[in-house]
């Protein structure tokens, strides 16, 4: 397995969910296979092994390079909002590479959208059909933390948390998708949330 993630807290926000993914379904994984991308970062195919289980998260790569990757392995699932990125795919070959799995929506940052997609892995929903009730399960069911960054990184501005969450989790020196930090604020501890807004 390989997330690649982009560096800001959305897509580490994102990054953690992958991980709960890999953790609920036992693919096994180390700290070196989350790999912090930006869009001035080469790609790194030569890591990539034959039909390995690939996420992009909060983050794309080309359709050229998307095309080249799925020669690779077919293994990919590919989750973003970001509507530059996702307008390049209008003309993408579906005859030749088919679907590629994941969600691409606009209304929801990269974080929400990964935790919707961990969501249904790990069977809190029953996917009847993708992106079927995604607006009722992100507002009702998202945790909250993941909501702020959703709030924040999409400029919703709806939340008056989500500015000195941003800036707080920002001063963390450990705040990787692998690190302790996500667990404690998706779950909501009351002392580790504090402590991240007084940063």
């Amino acid at each position: 397995m390989k997330c690649f993630y982009h560096l800001d807290n959305d897509g580490k926000c994102a990054g953690y969910w992958v991980r709960r993914i890999c953790e609920y379904n036992h693919f096994p994984f180390t700290e070196k296979d989350f790999i912090k991308m930006n869009y001035n970062i080469e790609f790194p195919f030569n890591i990539i092994q034959e039909d390995e289980r690939v996420y992009i998260v909060d983050y794309s790569i080309t359709p050229a390079e998307m095309a080249k990757l799925l020669k690779i392995t077919a293994n990919v699932i590919w989750i973003d909002h970001h509507s530059s990125a996702i307008s390049k795919y209008s003309g993408w070959n579906y005859s030749e590479f088919g679907n590629i799995r994941g969600i691409r929506d606009t209304r929801y940052s990269g974080a929400a959208l990964t935790w919707w997609w961990y969501a249904y892995e790990v069977g809190i929903f029953s996917r009847k059909s993708e992106n079927s009730s995604l607006d009722k399960e992100i507002s009702s069911k998202c945790p909250y933390v993941t909501r702020l960054v959703d709030d924040h990184d999409c400029w919703k501005h709806n939340m008056s948390e989500s500015m000195p969450f941003k800036e707080g989790l920002e001063m963390e020196e450990h705040n990787e998708p692998y690190d302790e930090v996500w667990d404690k604020l998706n779950t909501l501890d009351v002392k580790e949330y504090s402590r991240i807004l007084k940063n």
